[in-house]
């Protein structure tokens, strides 16, 4: 029994150890990321021949500086809680996104391609971070989140690098690269003025923006205090009356009044 009993302890801790230990991006759509290899940053995921088209390989390039080119940058999609997608930056709607071909989903070892976007499970990734929220977005490229599994959700194999020139490909995840992601403001997302006073909405962490659930607070705020400011005045319009009539009531029914009243 006791046995049984820590066996199930050091599984429940082990759980709350991993759940503790890793950690997934807070993204908004519009951040822009480049995604480079955890031991040696300058080598990132890069759309071969600069042309996101069906078919173009995804390849780890060693790219000189801190700023990354044009096809190494990828909008991070979220469209649910853990689920990610990359769109590439260069194709001009954001319509061309990283996947494991549906032909390649079962291989280990098959390379990550760019094709259209058409939602599947096979163009949707988990991300798991050692560290996560190191800076904010900014105007210029810094690092975000570290140490990163990113896990295809159709095929469930992680995908992996190596410094050179080489296909990404898909690998398990036990032995996958770790990778970086490195991210900046996105261009289509405005910045606040510097006047801003420090009484007013605040903003989002990640976008420069005041978020949705602020602006949707803010609006209940305001409507709520509305309605509590209309209640006020209604009652004490209410009361005053009240009393006003009940006052002319009981001078109508004294008889010292109406006395004088008679004798006039």
């Amino acid at each position: 029994m006791r046995l049984f009993s820590f066996l199930l302890f050091y599984k429940a801790f082990s759980f709350l150890v991993v759940l503790v230990s890793s950690c997934s991006p807070e993204t908004k759509d519009g951040n822009l990321i480049s995604i480079s290899l955890s031991f040696s940053s300058a080598w990132r995921f890069n759309i071969n021949n600069y042309n996101p088209i069906p078919t173009a390989f995804i390849e780890t390039f060693n790219s000189t500086g801190n700023q990354p080119a044009d096809n190494e940058i990828f909008e991070l999609k979220q469209p649910t809680i853990g689920v990610y997608e990359f769109r590439a930056f260069v194709s001009f709607y954001r319509t061309s996104t990283i996947e494991i071909p549906t032909e390649s989903i079962n291989n280990d070892g098959d390379s990550f391609k760019i094709n259209y976007s058409t939602s599947g499970n096979n163009q949707r990734f988990s991300i798991e971070c050692d560290t996560c929220n190191l800076n904010s977005n900014s105007e210029t490229w810094v690092k975000y989140h570290t140490s990163c599994l990113i896990k295809n959700l159709a095929s469930g194999l992680c995908a992996t690098g190596k410094d050179l020139l080489a296909n990404v490909t898909q690998a398990n995840c036990e032995t996958a690269s770790r990778w970086d992601l490195f991210g900046m403001l996105s261009p289509d997302i405005p910045l606040l003025t510097t006047s801003t006073p420090p009484d007013s909405f605040k903003t989002s962490s990640s976008t420069g923006v005041i978020s949705t659930g602020e602006l949707v607070g803010a609006v209940i705020g305001s409507i709520i205090g509305s309605t509590f400011i209309t209640l006020a005045i209604g009652y004490w319009f209410i009361k005053d009356r009240i009393l006003l009539s009940k006052n002319e009531q009981l001078i109508k029914n004294d008889p010292i009044n109406n006395q004088i009243i008679e004798t006039k």
